[in-house]
């Protein structure tokens, strides 16, 4: 009768690969990255940095503060906040929201081309067929 060996655990150092504190980048943030797209109305759509949505609900404007507080005002990131909010409700968030961060804050409007480093807030959301 041969013996079987016990089965050999991961050990999450080796998992983890060459990734490691030292390997770390900061990303470069000198100038915006530009839109990516060979001129046509299509390939112009797609953008190259991430657009982050932030939802929340009735109560959600602490959190939306701390959040901003505590985020860099340069991670190459465009930031689009979405509130709870009621066709007829009147709402100072972005006002809110521009005192607590270095990056520029405005309402969304029609035609806006997102940029890095700046926030856009969703002032009123409309339902499909509303």
């Amino acid at each position: 009768m041969s013996e079987e060996s016990p089965e050999r655990m991961e050990d999450p150092e080796e998992l983890a690969g060459d990734a490691s504190e030292d390997s770390f980048e900061e990303p470069d943030t000198a100038e915006p990255p530009p839109v990516v797209g060979d001129g046509t109305e299509e390939e112009d759509s797609v953008l190259a940095f991430p657009i982050v949505g932030i939802g929340g609900s009735a109560g959600g404007v602490e959190a939306y503060i701390e959040l901003f507080q505590h985020l860099a005002p340069d991670l190459g990131m465009a930031y689009v906040v979405i509130p709870h909010l009621h066709a007829d409700q009147t709402s100072y968030l972005p006002e809110i929201i521009s005192r607590t961060t270095a990056m520029p804050t405005r309402s969304i409007e029609d035609g806006l081309r997102p940029e890095p480093n700046h926030v856009y807030v969703l002032m009123v959301w409309t339902p499909p067929g509303g």
